[in-house]
């Protein structure tokens, strides 16, 4: 009974089968059946001739078979459908290669797949002669030579797992035909095939045609014996291309058997007789054998000559026939000629090319085909692999990576523009991804803050009020703008957190002049020796310019003090905190500075009041150490009593790390900026008496402070040994 009578009876009513005519099928198998198809007599020819003998197509397809043989291959379960079609397509771009591709693939395959890790091939190998690696080898090598290939599903029958193969094998496609069924012509939906029947000599065994995958090229050879059901070999328009190289090596092997060209020994001047001729004969036959170097002179008794029958080698030119089959080969094979060590153009830049190219065009298309007889056929055998996908990727292939150089500039510059984020970035250069929040916020360039905040600048409120401080430039409650800044410091709030050993060396404490600093620093802050204990600023000033080449530029570098701001500051409040960034830190909120220096050229004690001269001389005496960093500041303070000035280098930074520090350094106390007051630490560097002298004015807390964190005894440095020290500095700076 047909199918098209079981679909009527099922719904009790008869289907016309007249409706149901596949004309296509009709006209094609109409008076076939239970037959073979007579397509192609040459499929051996190709092995037999090509593959086996012919070193050129040995070399194409060894090499496409071995490549295909690498590409890594995942089955993941698919989620969304629509995104792994895209996916899909995304990896098999000629430019997958490209950073930009690339990413959008890591983005569609995150939305197409679920999260769960990639699963394994349902069965480990094949079967028990090979490997996965072997059985794409051998794929490809079919495909290639004959355009058919032929995968039979070893599965039971019975049990729970009826129809779920066990094992696949690899038909040789050159001995299989094509059976077909009785009556083919009849339904739309009804394959012509019966089975496929493997024949060797006069052996031959029939696989069903459920239990067998047919993965073909497209062919165009139309007729009634059914030819367009096999794939069409891309070397049936090569044959006489291997006929010839393989005619060119035989030829070239016989002139060199032969030492020379063919051609008749006879007399010169009148004919040999047969008893000379044969004497000749035996004679060259007989030189010919021995190795012996006298036997190669020979003696005649008649004058004879040489008439030559076929050209020389260099007449024939035998080998610019093979290197014109060579690239008829290659082209008809979908490869390249410079990848078999062809000399012609064979330079590294077009090698390269030519690999790529090669991937893209010819190893991607085939490796396709045996990807969706998987997902269409093989798979949904599997219960467990039910909605799975199995996709080749090219795109970790070296050849389609570009130079590490190309990318990281590209990269780097997409990152600074908040176009990728960091963990985007290392996805790109094949790391692994780090599960923090961070790496998944999208940045710019200069302050490193998240996107949107980086579009919308907010004016920062005015410091709070200091009395002399003059007031912050810009509107206390601006609005929010769209703008683009060229602002290019960090936050100056910024923090990083360090251990106490590397905090002396970043702040250039001298730890052998001070011993026991850090052991004593770890015992006061309860370190352990640990990184994370001490928070600094890490900051540039956030106004701070650059140059159009991305360098500090001249009114943006190092030292931003005014010595003039600072003495008229000094002179009117008698103290001042100053950062290198050129800001009064006096009621910086949060903020502390503390002084761990005591002896020159970082602190001094100078006769009377300050002048320009001693700033400047004082900055560029400590040059070296104020330019590392911008946690460095000046501190200064006058005492009236004593008619000196104290000078200090001064680390401006947490006020809770500011405490932390003096207590570690045995400091009596350090400085609050923020209130303006003395914080006691609990030292033994204060000398009571003079403490209880100190004026009462606004920064007289500063004063007491400086004072009171010096010895008792202070030499007072002269101007001339402050500009001998500036001098030093500048001379060691050439």
């Amino acid at each position: 009974m047909k199918i098209i009578d079981k679909i009527g009876q099922l719904f009790g009513t008869k289907v016309s089968s007249k409706t149901m005519k596949n004309a296509y099928n009709e006209a094609f198998f109409e008076y076939i059946g239970e037959t073979g198809t007579g397509y192609d007599t040459n499929a051996k020819s190709y092995i037999d001739h090509g593959y086996n003998v012919n070193s050129i197509v040995y070399s194409i397809v060894n090499q496409q078979a071995r490549k295909s043989a690498k590409v890594p291959f995942y089955i993941k379960k698919v989620d969304d459908e629509q995104k792994a079609k895209q996916f899909l397509v995304e990896i098999k771009k000629e430019n997958i290669g490209q950073p930009q591709v690339k990413l959008n693939a890591k983005a569609l395959e995150k939305k197409a797949f679920s999260k769960v890790e990639t699963m394994d091939m349902p069965i480990e190998k094949p079967n028990i002669f090979q490997s996965w690696s072997e059985f794409i080898s051998l794929y490809k090598t079919f495909l290639k030579l004959t355009g058919n290939v032929y995968i039979y599903m070893m599965a039971p029958e019975n049990g729970v797992n009826a129809g779920a193969p066990m094992a696949f094998y690899l038909l040789p496609s050159h001995l299989i035909d094509i059976v077909l069924k009785p009556g083919a012509n009849l339904l739309i939906d009804d394959s012509p095939i019966d089975y496929y029947r493997l024949i060797e000599g006069a052996v031959y065994q029939d696989f069903p045609a459920e239990s067998v995958v047919h993965i073909k090229y497209s062919n165009p050879n139309f007729d009634i014996n059914g030819s367009h059901l096999y794939g069409q070999s891309p070397l049936k328009s090569a044959l006489k291309n291997i006929e010839s190289a393989n005619e060119a090596l035989t030829q070239n092997i016989k002139t060199l058997k032969n030492s020379g060209a063919f051609g008749f020994i006879h007399g010169k001047q009148q004919p040999l007789n047969p008893d000379q001729a044969q004497e000749l004969k035996d004679r060259l036959r007989e030189m010919d054998n021995s190795p012996e170097r006298l036997s190669n002179i020979a003696g005649v008794s008649a004058e004879v000559g040489f008439t030559r029958l076929t050209l020389t080698t260099d007449e024939l030119q035998p080998f610019a026939y093979l290197s014109y089959d060579e690239k008829q080969l290659c082209n008809v094979l979908g490869w390249s000629d410079k990848l078999l060590n062809n000399d012609a153009g064979a330079k590294y830049s077009n090698i390269q090319e030519s690999r790529k190219q090669v991937v893209t065009d010819d190893i991607m298309p085939d490796l396709g085909l045996l990807e969706q007889a998987f997902n269409d056929v093989i798979l949904p055998k599997y219960t467990k692999y039910a909605n799975t996908m199995l996709y080749f990727d090219v795109s970790t292939l070296p050849e389609m990576q570009l130079d590490m150089a190309s990318l990281t500039s590209w990269l780097t510059r997409a990152l600074k523009d908040g176009v990728i984020n960091r963990n985007e970035y290392r996805e790109a250069l094949n790391y692994p991804i780090l599960n923090e929040d961070e790496m998944y916020v999208y940045t710019v360039s200069g302050k490193l803050n998240p996107l949107e905040r980086a579009l919308e600048e907010e004016e920062k409120p005015p410091m709070p009020g200091v009395p002399g401080l003059p007031a912050p430039k810009g509107k206390p409650n601006a609005e929010k703008k769209n703008l683009r800044t060229n602002k290019a410091g960090f936050d100056p709030n910024q923090i990083k957190s360090i251990d106490a050993e590397s905090f002396c060396d970043e702040t250039l404490i001298d730890k052998s002049k001070q011993p026991g600093i850090v052991e004593r620093m770890i015992k006061a802050l309860d370190l352990d020796g640990e990184p994370g204990d001490i928070t600094i600023n890490a900051g540039f000033k956030e106004d701070q310019t650059r140059g159009p080449g991305g360098r500090w530029s001249k009114t943006g570098g190092w030292n931003k003090i005014n010595t003039k701001t600072v003495l008229d500051y000094q002179n009117k409040e008698g103290g001042s905190t100053y950062g290198m960034d050129g800001i009064n830190k006096a009621g910086a909120e949060g903020m502390g500075s503390v002084s761990v220096y005591t002896s020159p050229p970082e602190s001094l004690v100078l006769e009377g009041k300050l002048t320009e001269q001693d700033l400047s001389d004082f900055l560029e005496a400590n040059k070296a150490l104020l330019k590392n960093s911008s946690k460095f500041g000046l501190g200064s303070w006058y005492s009236t009593k004593s008619n000196v000035t104290f000078l200090d280098v001064v680390t401006i930074i947490k006020l809770e790390d500011a405490i932390k520090l003096g207590v570690a350094n045995n400091q009596q106390a350090i400085f609050d900026l923020e209130n303006m007051v003395e914080i006691s630490t609990g030292g033994t560097s204060i000398d009571e008496k003079k403490s209880q002298d100190m004026n009462k004015e606004k920064w007289g807390a500063y004063g007491k402070y400086l004072e009171a964190t010096k010895p008792a005894e202070r030499k007072i440095t002269s101007r001339a040994e402050l500009a001998q020290m500036a001098k030093n500095a500048q001379s060691k700076k050439k």
